[in-house]
């Protein structure tokens, strides 16, 4: 019984704490959904495609948020759901971009989902990727 009790003690305190929180340093953590490649001219609409995108998907939601970050080398757009990382967008100034996703993201307690993210961004490549031909 004892034993028990320490058992559901630690499980309710796990609960209480929560997973720590990743970021895109833990690259072990995300995979690559989809990348593709965009005019340098086109990286500052692109982000606003993405990030637009992202922001009305979470307009009812009120647990999810997006941010969008200005990097040294472009953007980084992301969602967050209760704080936690989900997806995350790169765009760099290059002209590559890709999407990642939380190996986690749609864990046992997560009824989050991803598939608005990867539309959006699906579309957003689609009206800017440059012509394979």
């Amino acid at each position: 019984m004892k034993s028990l009790l320490k058992l559901c003690v630690h499980i309710f305190t796990w609960l209480l704490i929560g997973c720590p929180n990743v970021t895109r340093l833990d690259i072990d953590q995300f995979n690559s959904i989809q990348r593709g490649q965009i005019s340098p001219t086109d990286v500052p609409a692109f982000v606003d495609c993405v990030m637009d995108g992202f922001s009305r998907l979470n307009l009812a939601l009120t647990t999810a948020s997006s941010k969008q970050t200005k990097r040294t080398d472009g953007y980084r757009v992301e969602t967050y759901s209760n704080n936690r990382l989900i997806v995350s967008a790169d765009v760099l100034n290059s002209g590559n971009v890709e999407l990642f996703e939380q190996k986690a993201a749609h864990g046992l307690f997560d009824v989050w989902s991803t598939n608005g993210e990867l539309t959006t961004f699906d579309r957003c490549l689609k009206k800017y990727q440059h012509d394979k031909s």
